[in-house]
């Protein structure tokens, strides 16, 4: 994972059914590197809305890119499993590369309370030394709001936004329930390929939230792994809980 200073744009089309981003990054000044020796990041990103009724009814769909410029000459991939106390489950260790290209697909749909999305990236670096190799990542997911509600749907930058409860709690008598929703959601990340090991991980997690109101969100997360690495098979069990407050 990398931070970078950079510039981005982005802009929405069409009424609002179309938005587009672009970005350029490279934090040489904080490195002390050239310019060119610390890998440049660029970014772009297209969504748009094939079918919207509301933000209850709507059917998202986008594509980015990401083409990074190596450090030095070498890259390096890391995953943590999802945990950000974890280790990193999927290294691949640094190797020889020019650079890297990773295509992004999105797919998301709303009707009513329920939600679904579909992720996949595709990552290809240019490594003669490490036989070109090609990582993935997969995200199947879903939602149900027990409560009723949806998230709202910013149309400015194309992204699932803030939760309102249709009846917020409060710790008072004959006040509303706020928002509760169960989601569940299955990953793959594929960091082996050619002549890189960097390890296989798959996780199914289910998760229950309860949005008291627009401000206090309440999380546990239940997540079982599987990592496949070196020849040996690792499974893990993984208890989360968020308190989380937003203006």
């Amino acid at each position: 994972r990398q931070r970078n200073v950079g510039i981005r744009y982005g802009n929405s089309v069409l009424d609002q059914r179309m938005t587009m981003t672009l970005g350029l990054f490279n934090n040489w000044m904080e490195t002390g590197k050239s310019f060119s020796d610390n890998g440049s990041q660029v970014t772009a990103r297209v969504s748009g809305l094939p079918h919207y009724k509301s933000d209850r009814d709507l059917v998202h769909a986008a594509v980015g890119y990401r083409g990074t410029g190596a450090t030095d000459g070498k890259l390096s991939y890391k995953a943590k499993g999802e945990v950000n106390t974890a280790p990193s489950f999927i290294n691949t260790g640094s190797f020889d590369a020019e650079g890297a290209g990773t295509l992004m697909f999105e797919l998301f749909g709303v009707r009513g309370p329920f939600s679904a999305i579909i992720t996949h990236m595709r990552n290809s670096n240019r490594s003669a030394s490490a036989g070109n190799p090609v990582f993935h990542y997969t995200e199947l997911g879903g939602s149900w709001f027990i409560t009723g509600e949806n998230r709202r749907y910013n149309r400015l930058t194309g992204n699932p936004g803030k939760v309102i409860p249709k009846r917020n709690f409060k710790f008072r008598q004959n006040t509303g329930p706020g928002a509760w929703e169960l989601a569940s959601r299955f990953t793959s990340t594929d960091g082996t390929d050619a002549g890189i090991q960097g390890g296989q991980y798959r996780r199914f997690t289910l998760a229950l939230s309860w949005f008291a109101n627009t401000h206090f969100r309440y999380e546990i997360n239940y997540g079982r792994g599987r990592l496949d690495k070196g020849g040996l098979i690792g499974h893990t069990d993984i208890w989360q809980f968020r308190a989380q407050f937003e203006l």
